[in-house]
């Protein structure tokens, strides 16, 4: 039948991998042991929101520890970019030639939200008990911060565009940091992505649980 197709292949492309290959026959043996495909797409389902449930669950603190380091950022800033001395470094390199000065009114922008997200990163990658190799820590670091860096830059080109282009004299940034306040609570969200997205390629892969083969055999 065209459901149970469906509801099968929806569990060989959704359900994580430690999990499907038993569910998956447990179920099926059921469904021909007379269960009913209502009882079947049910338990697919119930196996899917499930797995959802376990993966939110486990990423909670992450996301939660992002969003409230994102916050700090104003005081970053302020701290460590906006010192007379910094901003005079960057103002002489913008009065160079192309392409150096290209490259200094971007780092101007992009340096202190990626420093701020990479310190956060580190910071918490060193408290955090890491049970891995060091080589296999040292990867799933790296790519922490290939990613952060991937998903700074996107998510804040597309925040920026859904708020008007900064350029613009009708906007309102045109004339403060799209990182400072007011604007700051709302422009932290692609500060709080970053760290996030980091944070969760740093993560090792859920152990496996027992709990969707006992989904397979609830009644």
């Amino acid at each position: 039948m065209i459901l149970i197709r469906f509801a099968t292949w929806t569990l060989d492309h959704l359900l994580p991998q430690p999990y499907r290959e038993a569910l998956a026959g447990d179920l099926l043996e059921e469904l021909r042991c007379g269960r009913s495909v209502a009882w079947y797409c049910r338990q697919v389902v119930l196996a899917l929101s499930t797995a959802v449930f376990y993966h939110l669950r486990r990423l909670a603190p992450s996301l939660a520890l992002s969003v409230i380091w994102s916050l700090f950022y104003p005081l970053w800033r302020a701290l460590l970019w906006q010192r007379p001395r910094t901003q005079a470094i960057f103002d002489q390199g913008s009065k160079l030639d192309w392409p150096v000065s290209a490259i200094c009114e971007l780092s101007r922008g992009i340096l202190p939200a990626l420093t701020f997200v990479w310190f956060g990163f580190t910071l918490c990658s060193l408290l955090r008990n890491q049970r891995t190799s060091t080589r296999l820590f040292l990867i799933r670091f790296l790519s922490g911060l290939s990613v952060s860096l991937s998903v700074l830059l996107v998510s804040t080109i597309a925040l920026l565009g859904c708020m008007g282009n900064p350029a613009s004299p009708h906007s309102s940034l045109s004339q403060s940091s799209p990182y400072l306040a007011p604007y700051h609570l709302v422009l932290s969200l692609p500060l709080a992505l970053s760290l996030a997205a980091a944070l969760v390629a740093l993560l090792s892969p859920a152990s496996t649980s027992s709990f969707a083969v006992s989904v397979a055999r609830k009644p």
